[in-house]
């Protein structure tokens, strides 16, 4: 019986990410002037309508309207071509500050070392051997094929293409002569469906030699048109890409999304330590798969429960990669924040492109597999 890993990738003007972008770029600006911001903005954008809402206590001086139009012109909707959603744009800002009772039970802004958890949740953290970033192989390669065609734009290699799209890769488990990709992207009209595929054939088979991977099918916009895209052609809400910005389908989650959070929601915070601790297990060769689970409450540091699983691929008993862990790692809020530096306002960038398996973030690094290892020397050198 056939097994599939399947992943998406998500291009930066498809609306889900313009609204991921926008709630990002919010907590940016907020923690540019005050560290200690405590944000959750929500993004709704459909047609000519930005919409932002929720909860912000800041000592920053926010202007809206403008950190909006730099996303959306960052993005590329100024332009005729590709539908200029920036000079027809209307934005409704319904910010408020956090609510009394949640602010009192996460601590004082001011005091990291006392911060608890802005409210309740399970998150999960994943890494395997199966790429040199840590990541599902199904997850790289449609990653990898929207930031080809990102790249190419920027550069002006294929200027027909617009801002908006997505991939699909199925790997077969079983079979790598199998699986399929399928690749929907935004283009202008004056160009047509031959040279648009053509465009994208010749990026789809570049991704899959790298990875080695043959698809028995590939679908290049199958829908045979799409020149109306991002927000003229539909709506876009924050958090709505919770599995492509994480692993792929294979790998279990929370439920809750990333973007628009400051670090006292472990929604984020958490998410990104269970990938930085599993990452760690498996580059200190403790397994070859591991999937880190946190469940936290409201009010509380530390999480409730603390799970591990190498699903078979660990080296050495789990017990003791577990107990290694909890003397290597420390899971209370205001650690997370300070070891993997979340008050940093580089948010935005992790709102296109997934949040992990890039090595341009703190969660991403390294810095105690020895530490690790060492806690585990006798059963390693068994």
């Amino acid at each position: 019986m056939s097994h599939f890993e399947v992943s998406e990738g998500i291009a930066r003007g498809h609306p889900d990410k313009i609204a991921d972008q926008i709630s990002d770029a919010v907590l940016d600006a907020c923690l540019r002037e005050d560290p200690a911001s405590r944000v959750a903005v929500e993004t709704l954008v459909s047609h000519d309508l930005v919409a932002i809402g929720g909860e912000v206590t800041t000592s920053a001086h926010l202007n809206i309207e403008e950190i909006v139009h730099e996303v959306i012109r960052d993005i590329g909707y100024a332009s005729n071509v590709f539908g200029d959603f920036l000079s027809r744009l209307n934005v409704v800002s319904t910010l408020c500050e956090q609510s009394p009772d949640i602010s009192q039970s996460v601590g004082d802004r001011g005091d990291m070392s006392h911060l608890t958890a802005g409210d309740q949740g399970m998150m999960y953290g994943y890494a395997c051997t199966d790429t040199p970033t840590y990541m599902p192989r199904s997850h790289e390669i449609a990653r990898a094929i929207v930031r080809d065609i990102q790249e190419k734009r920027s550069s002006g290699a294929i200027p027909f293409l617009g801002p908006d799209g997505k991939t699909q890769v199925a790997l077969n488990l079983s079979n790598a002569d199998s699986g399929s990709v399928v690749v929907s992207w935004q283009h202008a009209k004056t160009v047509s469906l031959e040279e648009v595929r053509a465009a994208l054939a010749l990026i789809v088979q570049r991704a899959a030699e790298h990875y080695e991977f043959h698809p028995a099918v590939v679908l290049l916009n199958p829908s045979g048109r799409f020149v109306v895209g991002g927000p003229l052609a539909d709506t876009g809400l924050t958090g709505r890409k919770q599995i492509a910005d994480s692993y792929g389908c294979s790998v279990r989650h929370g439920g809750g999304a990333y973007s628009g959070k400051d670090a006292t929601k472990v929604d984020r915070s958490g998410a990104y330590m269970a990938r930085y601790v599993a990452k760690h297990i498996v580059a200190a060769e403790l397994a070859t798969r591991c999937e880190i689970q946190l469940i936290y409450s409201i009010g509380k540091a530390l999480p409730l429960n603390f799970g591990i699983d190498c699903f078979g691929t660990e080296k050495i008993p789990l017990e003791e990669i577990e107990k290694a862990v909890l003397q290597t790692f420390d899971f209370s809020v205001g650690s997370i924040i300070q070891e993997l530096q979340l008050t940093t306002p580089f948010f935005r960038k992790t709102a296109f492109g997934g949040h992990f398996g890039r090595e341009e973030f703190p969660w991403e690094k390294l810095p105690r597999v020895k530490e690790l290892q060492t806690r585990v020397a006798t059963y390693l050198a068994l």
